[in-house]
């Protein structure tokens, strides 16, 4: 008999949060139906995509593990005498089998969900919409990231685990394989996933126009290799596309050729933004506002980054005062005033953030900040180009004759 089966009581509570949040994954996914027509998904269409591949596409293959695990018992002989589905885990109580028999039913279960994630990969070659390739490529990368790592480390743990833990009864020569063997397809798939052209090609499918952006850019930018805006083009183009190291070697590269520009300062700033580095953010974009002197509504923007980074890091007073100062050189800074909105509803300052909206609306401001967080960096690189050069032109002297 199978002695591998998870206490009922905490697959019961697993299971229901997970029902819950699959209902509410499913309900948002009609509500906002209109939005699977989008072709270039922001950040926010992105960690739906991944809820969508938790909470129900995962369910689904681990019914489909569990299924084929049922059959095989039965087709070996045995039978499941108790089984229990919390849609993210299964347990299952088989008897009549020896462990060796036990082992081979689970192992083809493991094995269907392997199949499952490979066999989706081909239909990304006839570029699918970016949500559908996106949710292609979250579910293969998903399903192999818990059968190759997650698995594994549960039952290394010490954690139930009826695959991972029946491979320990096992003689230890077939033991030391399984190991081995695990661990290499485990270091391939991190490899794989971690390869920078790999990433490039599924962001030309998941974000086409990011990548488009990136193409154009990267050409431009073969006749003009140090220029400072292309290159800070580049590298935000490049975090955009899910590529971090890439974003990070433009910058490093920037540094190189000009480390005091603003761009150099602007890039960094924005790239610890993404890097949910908040605190580095915000100071270096409050220290981008007080070098700006001639432009308010760049002074404008810094300070509004500074406000959301702010928010970010839960510094609600510093993002208030980021957001007040912002206001203070461009009044229809629609992003400092949702920071206030924000931080008015975070202290419950519910009669502030309404008066807030309603002066907003009533300037004919649009509140909605889509793919402007942290801020449009095709409109802030515009303009600290123009205070570039700016600085670059030679101060005019009169002198007087005596």
């Amino acid at each position: 008999m199978s002695e591998l089966v998870m206490p009922k009581l905490y697959l019961s509570i697993i299971g229901a949060v997970v029902i819950l949040v699959t209902i509410s994954t499913l309900y948002n996914i009609w509500t906002n139906r209109e939005r699977l027509k989008q072709e270039d998904l922001n950040d926010e269409d992105r960690a739906f995509i991944f809820r969508l591949t938790l909470f129900v596409i995962y369910p689904l293959i681990q019914y489909a593990s569990l299924k084929t695990t049922t059959t095989i018992c039965g087709y070996l002989g045995g039978h499941v005498q108790s089984s229990f589905y919390s849609l993210l885990w299964y347990s299952l109580n088989i008897v009549d089998l020896n462990t060796e028999s036990i082992l081979i039913s689970f192992l083809a279960g493991f094995l269907v969900q392997i199949f499952i994630a490979l066999i989706i990969l081909p239909a990304l070659i006839f570029r699918p919409h970016p949500y559908l390739a996106t949710l292609i490529g979250y579910s293969s990368v998903f399903i192999l990231f818990a059968c190759l790592i997650i698995e594994p480390t549960i039952a290394f743990l010490g954690l139930p685990s009826s695959l991972w833990h029946l491979t320990a009864l096992l003689p230890n020569d077939t033991c030391i394989t399984i190991f081995i063997s695990t661990s290499i397809a485990a270091i391939l798939f991190l490899l794989t996933i971690r390869s920078e052209k790999l990433r490039l090609i599924f962001a030309g499918l998941s974000r086409p126009q990011i990548a488009l952006k990136l193409k154009q850019t990267l050409d431009i930018l073969q006749d003009s290799p140090n220029n400072l805006k292309l290159i800070s083009t580049l590298a935000i183009l490049y975090s955009q596309a899910g590529l971090p190291d890439k974003a990070q070697a433009q910058l490093n590269k920037l540094r190189s050729i000009s480390s005091e520009s603003l761009h150099c300062r602007f890039l960094f700033a924005y790239l610890s933004y993404f890097k949910r580095n908040f605190k580095d953010a915000q100071k270096s974009f409050i220290a981008l506002s007080d070098h700006i002197h001639s432009d308010a509504i760049l002074k404008a923007i810094f300070l509004s980054a500074a406000a959301l980074s702010a928010v970010a890091d839960k510094d609600l007073e510093g993002a208030l005062n980021a957001s007040d100062r912002a206001l203070e050189f461009d009044d229809s800074s629609v992003i400092a005033r949702i920071v206030k909105v924000d931080v008015f509803m975070q202290r419950g300052k519910k009669k502030a953030a309404q008066e807030e909206i309603l002066l907003a609306l009533g300037k004919g401001l649009d509140m909605d900040l889509e793919n402007k967080i942290p801020l449009d960096f095709e409109q802030v690189l515009a303009l600290v180009e123009k205070q570039e050069q700016i600085a670059k032109k030679p101060t005019k002297h009169t002198y007087s004759k005596v």
